[in-house]
């Protein structure tokens, strides 16, 4: 997908830009010169308006604050603002020739991302000047209460601030590690590997609470709105997010959810809910997969396999289950299913929900089950039912007596 490519390529820019501050203009001394110099030639290197707002050379080290501000951001935002950039740097190495730093520290960090409904960077992408020389490796760059926000029309922005980390020189290559400490989205690990070429590695986050709020969920940039409208999840889940990316190639992601009993699921469409999740669950190339799945529905319990493809013009759910145990006096009365009826039903089904644009669902498939002990009006009975897809619903025929 060029959009996760293009936001690759934005965030190399951005860590080139952090480094080039490190040396650019620091021969010159304090003052409003001085940053005006800084400004212009960082702005003319990375292809974007930088705004240095202040600058410190030292004695052992050497401190700037910056912005690149976003013109067409509404509201008004900056694409990045760093409250400081302190680097081992110092007067005497820039005398004395030798500028290029071993080490940068980062704090106060916000970036911010715009793209459309359609998922494209709006942002205006990093043109970095071509060097001639041959650069050398990256120093160690350690970042600190830093903040991602991303923008997507027709989405709620999406905020995870508490990031901190570093990236250092490790063989042929760059180590990453960190953590988010936010208080919406909780605590998070951050592992990763970068090759010589910021834009060749990959980068892991993961934890072992994350928590499933609808009102969060929604923010996710990429996942359609439609997607949390025709599934509802809440209460908390282990969860890992990878992204790989290489040069010349589109930015690879997935999302992989393990819930273990303290997660639900709100199906509206089938007017059902399955509360104690377990399962593999796993978001990626716009699809939903789900393997291995067991839940509690009615005091019974299900086995379940799907996938919701939402990458389409029609989104499509498609479930297989197999049923055991299910108190159908607990079904939703929508099924229709008469009231009469007692047991535990033991059955399976094979079920796809369609959702085009207009939101006027399609349900397709059937299902067949036993009511094990069954009773009708009080009498014992021996009951076979029947499901199937009638008008955007899934209904229980009238059952025969057998």
């Amino acid at each position: 997908m060029k959009r996760f490519r293009a936001i690759a390529l934005w965030t190399a820019g951005i860590l080139a830009g952090l480094v080039l501050v490190a040396w650019i203009g620091l021969k010159v001394y304090l003052g409003g010169p001085a940053r005006a110099a800084v400004a212009q030639q960082l702005s003319e290197t990375l292809g974007l308006p930088v705004e240095v707002e202040s600058l410190d050379v030292g004695a052992g080290s050497s401190t700037v604050a910056l912005r690149i501000p976003d013109p067409a951001s509404n509201p008004p935002g900056d694409l990045l603002k760093i409250g400081s950039i302190t680097t081992d740097v110092s007067l005497a190495s820039v005398a004395t020739g030798r500028s290029s730093p071993t080490r940068l520290t980062a704090k106060d960090v916000e970036i911010l991302l715009r793209i459309d409904e359609k998922g494209q960077l709006l942002s205006p992408l990093p043109n970095p000047k071509q060097s001639t020389g041959t650069p050398g490796p990256l120093p160690t760059v350690e970042l600190s209460a830093a903040r991602v926000r991303i923008r997507q029309t027709g989405h709620p922005e999406f905020v995870v601030g508490g990031v901190s980390g570093e990236l250092k020189h490790d063989g042929d290559g760059y180590a990453l590690s960190g953590k988010i400490d936010d208080p919406e989205w909780g605590q998070w690990r951050i592992t990763g590997r970068l090759a010589a070429d910021p834009a060749d590695g990959h980068v892991e986050l993961s934890t072992d609470h994350g928590q499933l709020v609808e009102s969060r969920l929604r923010t996710i940039p990429y996942v359609p709105q439609e997607v949390w409208d025709h599934l509802k999840a809440s209460g908390e889940t282990p969860a890992t997010v990878s992204f790989t990316f290489k040069p010349g190639t589109d930015l690879g992601y997935s999302v992989v959810l393990k819930p273990d009993a303290a997660a639900a699921v709100t199906v509206p469409d089938a007017d059902v809910t399955l509360s104690k999740v377990r399962g593999n669950i796993r978001i990626a190339d716009g699809k939903v997969t789900v393997t291995d799945g067991n839940v509690s529905v009615a005091e019974g319990e299900v086995k379940l396999s799907g996938t919701y493809t939402f990458d389409k013009p029609t989104a499509v759910i498609a479930i297989k289950a197999d049923a055991a145990g299910i108190d159908v006096r607990q079904l939703p009365t929508q099924w229709g299913l008469p009231k009469e009826i007692e047991g535990r039903l033991k059955g399976n089904a094979d079920l796809e929900m369609h959702i085009p644009p207009d939101g006027k669902l399609e349900t397709r498939g059937s299902g067949r089950g036993v009511v094990k002990g069954a009773k009708l009006a009080g009498l014992d009975a021996e009951i076979t039912l029947r499901l199937s897809a009638k008008d955007g619903r899934f209904r229980f025929d009238s059952p025969p007596l057998e």
